[in-house]
């Protein structure tokens, strides 16, 4: 018991948790609790009586808020998930805004297949082959948000370029990845996350702030209302699109790990890998058909010889 409760607290204690979800929310915390001292006296009266209070009282208090921020924190990493999704406009409220979203990504990414729009040009999953064809503007492979199709383009890439659903293939390529690949693609990730988390909590700062300091508050200050507001909404803006610039880094390390290690899989699983491009797509479209389905593919897949597969960490 006392092993597994260490473990888990040791765990939660790694520098991802405290730098994507604790720091942040005592950081939420502090931004609240100074607001409402201002409001309430002065920072200066409400840090006087803490200090006359015992030193019991302020140890429980320390302590009481310490467990708070670790629950809040705890609360917070685990929907770190749900938190992308918002951004990427799957999820309310953003969802709610999806049509117009898409509608304005399939312009600019038409902008970008006639090259009238540089520099975007992974930012963006393929349109279908009769838009390509015919010019028109179609929503189909766009996520309502810049950061959602910046997303899609690097989970399609792979589908796109080879013909293997990354999906499928990723979680078996991840395990067989040099370890120097997978702390550049576990750095991007969470330079990712701590981007959004903070884009986050400040518009959860605006809005409770803005809402306290109009309503709730016995002295209603427009002044404080409109300062916590803009400056929360400001900073959630230029945060997510500061989150664009390591989205892109993170989805160029998921495109390059397909480019230079997907045969790993193929060798980690004993099958024989393509000697052509033109052959790739068909064995992959069976090796993903047999991950997904478990059902023998036919014609069978050919194995190579145990002493044949190599290592599959090493370099294709």
């Amino acid at each position: 018991m006392i092993a597994t409760t260490l473990a888990q607290v040791s765990g939660l204690a790694n520098p991802r948790f405290l730098r994507n979800a604790f720091f942040p929310i005592i950081g939420l915390a502090a931004a609240l609790a100074t607001l409402y001292a201002s409001l309430h006296g002065g920072l200066a009266a409400a840090l006087e009586a803490f200090s006359r209070q015992s030193g019991t009282v302020q140890g429980l208090e320390i302590a009481g808020a310490a467990v708070a921020a670790f629950v809040a924190a705890s609360v917070l990493d685990s929907q770190v998930i749900v938190i992308i999704r918002v951004f990427e406009g799957y999820a309310a409220p953003v969802r709610w805004l999806a049509p117009i979203g898409r509608w304005r990504h399939a312009k600019i990414r038409a902008l970008v297949a006639t090259g009238n729009l540089s520099g975007r040009e992974f930012d963006y999953a393929r349109p279908p082959e009769e838009s390509r064809a015919t010019g028109f503007v179609s929503t189909v492979n766009l996520a309502p948000t810049a950061l959602g199709n910046i997303l899609m383009a690097a989970e399609r890439y792979s589908d796109e370029r080879y013909g293997l659903d990354g999906l499928i293939i990723w979680p078996r390529l991840y395990l067989i990845l040099p370890p120097p690949i997978v702390s550049a693609v576990d750095e991007a990730r969470a330079a990712l996350e701590f981007q959004l988390v903070i884009s986050l909590l400040a518009v959860l700062f605006s809005t409770t702030a803005g809402l306290y300091t109009a309503f709730a508050s016995a002295r209603p200050s427009p002044g404080v209302f409109l300062a916590c507001w803009t400056a929360g909404i400001a900073a959630g803006v230029l945060l997510y699109r500061s989150s664009l610039s390591a989205a892109r880094i993170y989805a160029a390390y998921l495109r390059s790990a397909f480019d230079l290690y997907r045969a790993q899989v193929l060798i980690a699983m004993r099958v024989t890998p393509p000697t052509s491009s033109e052959r790739e797509p068909d064995l992959w479209q069976t090796v993903c058909e047999l991950l997904e389905s478990g059902i023998p593919p036919e014609p069978p897949l050919t194995y190579a010889a145990p002493n044949v597969a190599g290592s599959p960490a090493a370099p294709p």
